[in-house]
């Protein structure tokens, strides 16, 4: 990780609700906020019993004003600390109702994200630095672990396996 200055303060830490149960991202996520020299003040409802942010799902484009009021539930419990979080959706879904930014802004550009003004990514430009990320990682890291995705072609769909083609 870029050797950055450390910063001072207080932040709490939004879960995304697609990864409650990952134990091990919402340590991994709170060690990368430490080392940044922020204190952490846990919001009532994280890790295993987040709440959603009310990106989740579609809720927005099915019952907006349920995923509004999500929302402002977590505007609610982090009470007036920025909110760090490693979900875009909610990143991009928090901001607007209180300030939120995202895990890689704060390790990336740690002066600008906890002033408040740090540049963020619109799409397609998201897109297309998910890919330069992956296309970094890829060359740099050396995983023991790869997953690939495997189409086939005139084969039924087993379990486990990715579909071609529906029929």
């Amino acid at each position: 990780l870029p050797d950055t200055k450390k910063m001072q303060g207080t932040v709490t830490i939004h879960d995304s609700c697609a990864l409650r149960f990952e134990t091990p991202v919402h340590n991994a996520i709170r060690d990368l906020v430490a080392a940044k020299g922020l204190t952490i003040e846990e919001m009532p409802h994280h890790s295993t019993k987040t709440f959603c942010c009310g990106e989740g799902g579609s809720v927005g484009f099915m019952v907006p004003d349920l995923a509004k009021n999500w929302g402002l539930l977590r505007k609610k419990e982090a009470d007036g600390k920025k909110i760090i979080a490693y979900c875009a959706g909610c990143t991009n879904l928090l901001n607007p109702l209180t300030p939120t930014s995202h895990i890689i802004d704060l390790i990336y550009e740690p002066e600008a994200t906890m002033s408040g003004n740090v540049r963020v990514s619109k799409a397609p430009f998201t897109y297309l630095n998910r890919l330069r990320l992956k296309n970094y990682f890829k060359k740099t890291l050396h995983g023991t672990i790869t997953r690939e995705r495997i189409f086939t072609s005139g084969e039924e769909s087993k379990k486990g396996q990715n579909r071609s083609s529906i029929k």
